[in-house]
């Protein structure tokens, strides 16, 4: 799934249904950078770049949360 296709949700998708998405995603990465922090030296390479993409996805959650928010307002 491509970050434009999460920032153009689909008009059924309810906010709640965005909120929870958001919610899981953050929890993925907050997961994933203490994993990142304990993670042994010959791994944190790999567990910066889980880290890395869970932020990313994270990211794009808010960001359809937030546009979905914007135009539920007007």
């Amino acid at each position: 799934m491509t970050s434009t296709s999460l920032l153009s949700p689909r008009p059924l998708a309810r906010l709640e249904d965005l909120f929870d998405a958001w919610v899981f995603a953050a929890h993925d990465a907050t997961e994933a950078l203490h994993a990142w922090i304990t993670s042994e030296p010959r791994e944190r390479a790999g567990a910066h770049s889980v880290y890395r993409a869970a932020l990313d996805r994270e990211e794009s959650a808010a960001d359809a949360l937030k546009a979905a928010s914007r135009r539920r307002r007007r």
